[in-house]
């Protein structure tokens, strides 16, 4: 009974010792485990700020257009972890940040504006910053001390008014005054001489842009020519000792426009008096090539009580500095009972300093039923 026992008290002891050994070991490796679990659990995705927020992708622009606000369209994920996404901006040259936010755009996505104002000095920087919910700041492109650059550039229209504006030496406005005075020589039949003359004065203003010019002046026109008393057509008998007088005040106004730089169309409208009567006019003309080089440009103009005149009119600048020209004329006035009357001008137009430009014409007018007699006309322009 004794040994029954100590027999049971030894299988006892064995049993708790055999329990002691396998409950320790499989508490150590638990423990591990969950050291390994905890860290997991506060890591980061690689590359990512510690707690990341939203994604701001966009396309930054070199330039825009002068005069034009600065537009950034953005695509945001997960835009509410941050509820202030800005762009901040300041003006080339400049030393402050001003912020425009990004705010949801109808054509879907998001858009910042940055106004035309801060690139009037030819340009513009920015980066593009979050600010999350606990106030701390993300930054999603560029930065302050490193910001991305967008230059301002003139528009095609700009462009081509500063080239044009080169081309004139900067003097948008003219004054010029010019006379003519043609001489369509006298008939077998009549002692009384046929001829005209014509005085200008007019002011001259360049937009340098599609409405290039603007013309304003006042004008007058007189003339004298013989009275047909008989004959034919083809054989007209005039009055010895008699003639017709003409003559028309007028004022006018013209507009120039540049359809590109080889093209001009000018209109003019005159409106104008003679001693009976109120006159209505107009004239336009159509130029191919540059306006101070080479080119051939052709006009009409249309005065009631004088009749029409068309020129066609050859220019080149084979002379630096010195422009040449060759028009050719036929005309109707003054309206007499002669036929109309043809001519050949030539021209040059001479600089003088570089405000000054004076044009001197000779020629040769006259009209189908005799010998015609020189023409010869002068200006004076004034630029500044």
């Amino acid at each position: 009974m004794r040994g029954v026992g100590w027999f049971a008290i030894a299988g006892l002891l064995w049993a708790g010792r055999a329990h002691g050994e396998t409950v320790a070991p499989a508490a150590a490796v638990v423990a591990p485990a969950a050291a390994v679990v905890a860290p997991a659990a506060g890591a980061s995705a690689p590359g990512a700020p510690a707690g990341a927020g939203a994604r701001v992708f966009h396309q930054p622009l070199s330039a825009v257009r002068e005069g034009e606000a600065l537009r950034i369209d953005a695509a945001i994920s997960d835009a509410w972890q941050e509820p202030s996404i800005e762009v901040r901006y300041r003006a080339l040259g400049g030393a402050e940040y001003e912020a425009a936010p990004f705010e949801r755009s109808s054509a879907g996505g998001y858009r910042a504006s940055i106004p035309a104002l801060a690139l009037a000095t030819g340009g513009v920087e920015y980066y593009i910053v979050g600010t999350d919910r606990g106030g701390g700041e993300h930054a999603h492109f560029a930065s302050a001390e490193a910001p991305h650059r967008v230059l301002a550039t003139a528009s095609a229209s700009d462009a081509r008014a500063d080239l044009e504006r080169r081309l004139v030496g900067g003097r948008l406005s003219q004054f010029r005054l010019r006379t003519t005075v043609l001489n369509f020589g006298r008939t077998k039949a009549s002692k009384r001489p046929d001829y005209l003359y014509r005085v200008e004065a007019d002011y001259t203003y360049r937009f340098l842009r599609a409405l290039y010019s603007i013309r304003m002046g006042y004008g007058v026109v007189r003339s004298q020519g013989p009275v047909r008393e008989g004959g034919t057509d083809s054989v007209p008998l005039f009055k010895l000792n008699d003639s017709r007088e003409a003559g028309v005040d007028y004022g006018f106004a013209e507009l120039r426009f540049r359809v590109n730089p080889k093209l001009d169309v000018d209109a003019r409208a005159i409106l104008g008096a003679s001693d009976t009567e109120v006159v209505l006019g107009g004239a336009g003309r159509l130029r191919l090539g540059r306006e101070l080089g080479a080119h051939v440009a052709a006009g009409i103009e249309v005065i009631p009580t004088l009749g029409y005149n068309a020129t066609l009119r050859l220019q080149w600048d084979t002379v630096p500095h010195v422009l040449m020209a060759a028009t050719l004329m036929t005309t109707s006035w003054p309206r007499t009972d002669r036929g109309d009357g043809t001519g050949i001008m030539l021209e040059t137009l001479v600089p003088l300093g570089d405000r000054w430009r004076v044009g001197v014409e000779v020629g040769y007018a006259g009209r189908q039923d005799a010998r015609g007699s020189v023409a010869a006309s002068g200006s004076l322009a004034f630029e500044y």
